[in-house]
């Protein structure tokens, strides 16, 4: 597409007449090295995106400190969020983490949420995504979360949208890409 700069986006297939098999992966390379890291990125339906009322739980989610990440600490992890609105028209969507901070003797669970207003066919991605909910001022006090829940609820609008969460390994850089 002769896209030289760091834009995302999603294509929209539509066939013609006829039989079709679609496949992707995203990948990227890291300087002076000719080997490629990515995933496979499934090919979903315009029509699986979530509606006024519905809601997308994702369970197992883990965030790592801005200091883990930097590390390069192989075994922790960061967690992306898409967001793709799929019907053409505008929509709200709350984003809710559940999780517990702190270890077993002074451990507190905390909920915090977070709106996301998407236009038209918008693709949005919210990059560590406890750093967009919680703010970097309380998520730096927080250390590396495991096993966090994330929903996701269409609060306004008529569109609809498509979410996926990205995985990155903070050592390798291999990552998980999921749909639920």
């Amino acid at each position: 597409f002769n896209v030289t700069s760091d834009d995302a986006g999603y294509i929209i297939f539509t066939p013609a007449a006829g039989a079709f098999a679609l496949t992707s992966r995203t990948y990227t390379t890291v300087v002076g090295d000719v080997a490629t890291f990515g995933t496979g990125v499934p090919t979903l339906a315009l029509n699986s995106g979530i509606r006024l009322g519905e809601t997308r739980r994702f369970g197992g989610i883990n965030d790592a400190a801005l200091a883990t990440v930097q590390g390069g600490i192989p075994s922790t992890f960061r967690t992306n969020v898409g967001l793709v609105e799929t019907d053409g028209q505008p929509v709200t969507v709350r984003a809710t983490l559940r999780f517990t901070s702190g270890n077993q003797s002074v451990a507190s669970q905390a909920i915090a949420s977070a709106n996301f207003e998407l236009a038209p066919r918008q693709f949005l991605q919210a990059n560590n995504i406890a750093n967009t909910i919680l703010g970097p001022g309380l998520r730096s006090t927080l250390g590396d979360l495991s096993n966090m829940q994330l929903d996701f609820e269409v609060i306004a609008g008529t569109g609809a949208v498509v979410i996926f969460t990205s995985t990155l390994d903070n050592g390798t850089g291999d990552s998980i890409l999921r749909v639920d």
